[in-house]
């Protein structure tokens, strides 16, 4: 029969202590600091610096910190606690990712544990309406948001909020974003409409749009109803391994000017200054 014994370890020489801390993952190390004050003065006084790479709620919620998972027990600490010792220890104030894609959890109570964190970048994958995870998604998400859904009017009071950068799954007409990424296939007639919009005076904040159309894409289609100007015309409509290429600048009401180049089944759309 074994039997342990325990070792007051905050009695080894500092030079030694630092030494089995730094022997332990991060996950233990964040464990160690949570035991009492002194634990936590050790443990930041190995200097560490490591950025906190994401917060991921799953079904678990967890900070990766460098590729690291540190798992977040409730029943051990509360998330705010968890995030700020994360913070102190490894010497950083950023968070650069939230990453949601579960929904069974108390945004209510995970929307204060994240009041002041500074993160403006978020993935979202799951449907929900609940209105404290809508803020938590547009409270962290000012930089970027990355939404892996399907439409669904649920998106409306996320969409409508403005970032720099939106990356949708499927085209939306309803968006507020300075650079817009759509990763699905965009129909001509989608594109069409979106062009037509533009020039309207809608999307006052778009500075770019880039799609993926396919190379049936149909310039006609397209363009249709939308006046635009050839740019070197005669090196407008090629075609390169079965790829259209189409350069064209249109003109919104106001007289602002977008390029919408039409490339090996790509489309760039960029506002010009």
């Amino acid at each position: 029969m074994t039997t342990t014994t325990s070792f007051p370890i905050l009695h080894l020489p500092a030079k030694s202590l630092k030494h089995a801390i730094c022997c332990l993952t991060p996950e233990e190390i964040i464990k160690f600091s949570l035991v009492s004050k002194s634990t936590k003065r050790a443990a930041e006084s190995l200097n560490l610096e490591q950025d906190i790479y994401s917060i991921d709620i799953d079904e678990i919620v967890s900070v990766n910190v460098e590729c690291d998972l540190i798992k977040w027990n409730p029943l051990e600490v509360d998330l705010r606690t968890l995030i700020d010792h994360i913070q102190c220890v490894f010497h950083t104030n950023e968070v650069s990712h939230l990453l949601i894609s579960n929904d069974n959890h108390d945004w209510k109570s995970i929307h204060k544990a994240l009041d002041g964190v500074n993160c403006s970048r978020t993935s979202l994958e799951v449907h929900s309406q609940n209105i404290w995870l809508q803020r938590i998604v547009n409270q962290f998400s000012s930089c970027f948001l990355q939404l892996f859904l399907s439409k669904s009017t649920w998106y409306h009071p996320i969409l409508s909020a403005h970032r720099i950068q939106l990356n949708l799954l499927i085209p939306s007409t309803d968006f507020s974003c300075e650079h817009l990424h759509v990763n699905q296939k965009m129909s001509s007639r989608d594109l069409n409409l979106f062009l037509k919009r533009w020039m309207r005076g809608e999307y006052k904040s778009l500075k770019s749009l880039r799609c993926h159309v396919g190379s049936e894409a149909s310039a006609d289609e397209i363009f249709k109803d939308v006046k635009y100007k050839e740019e070197n015309v005669k090196s407008v409509i090629q075609w390169n391994w079965g790829f259209m290429k189409v350069k064209r600048v249109i003109y919104r009401f106001d007289g602002t000017r977008a390029t919408c180049v039409l490339k090996y089944g790509y489309v760039t759309f960029d506002v010009l200054k």
